[in-house]
């Protein structure tokens, strides 16, 4: 009786494996028609499922018969469903073609305002002109965070200008310099064996400056690209 019901019971089983079918086929991009790994292929309400290769092809296994709900899956596309019939012991093709998703945004508006910052503008009344060795030396008195230092500690030979101190020097971070409208090239140079040569800011005689000003950020880009770094406008008496 044991070995009796133990062939039963194959043949039972035999025959529910075989009430079972397969889904196969392939999930493209509609519009390309190029193939689409990584899309997700499922029966509805069963555990049945399985992704496509690099070719795009899918194929489901011990799929029960009758009508089925497929669902294709796959991000950036938009989800497709489809009735299926499947017959025992068979395979089923279905190809699927899934187009783009398409998001609908609400409209968003994006107002900027420019920020209008009033330069820096000081006035050298107040500077006593006779402690004063250079326009250099009075930029560095005038204009705060503005830091000045002069290729051989003498006056008359070349200068670096930085804002925010002398902790860098690089010709990188230093602002333009305009002297009555008329923009004057300042930055350390040499002559030869070492010996820096003279700037053009110490022929300007302090005693005649009225006014500096530091423009910075938006207010200095009229100036170009150049004045990423700051624009120091320098104002004579008589000038302005």
């Amino acid at each position: 009786m044991a070995v009796a019901g133990a062939i039963l019971a194959g043949i039972i089983c035999t025959e529910a494996t075989a009430q079972t079918g397969r889904i196969a086929g392939t999930v493209r991009d509609l519009e390309s028609g190029r193939p689409l790994p990584g899309a997700r292929v499922s029966v509805e309400g069963s555990w049945v499922n399985a992704s496509t290769d690099g070719a795009g092809r899918y194929q489901l296994l011990s799929v029960p018969p009758g009508t089925q709900l497929l669902r294709v899956e796959r991000p950036g596309h938009a989800t497709l469903v489809a009735d299926v019939t499947v017959q025992a012991d068979a395979l089923t093709v279905a190809n699927f073609h899934m187009p783009l998703l398409t998001v609908v945004l609400d409209e968003l508006t994006v107002t900027g305002r420019l920020r209008q910052d009033a330069p820096e503008r000081r006035d050298v009344a107040d500077v006593d002109e006779t402690r004063v060795a250079s326009l250099a030396e009075l930029l560095s008195r005038s204009a705060p965070g503005l830091g000045v230092v002069r290729g051989s500690g003498q006056v008359g030979s070349g200068i670096r200008i930085r804002f925010g101190g002398p902790k860098s020097f690089s010709l990188a971070g230093a602002p333009l310099v305009y002297i009555d409208g008329v923009r004057v090239e300042y930055a350390l140079s040499s002559v030869g064996s070492g010996v820096a040569a003279p700037s053009i800011l110490d022929l300007v005689d302090p005693a005649m400056v009225e006014r500096i000003e530091v423009l910075r950020g938006a207010q200095a880009a009229p100036y170009g690209l150049g004045a990423a770094n700051g624009v120091i406008l320098v104002t004579t008496k008589g000038r302005r």
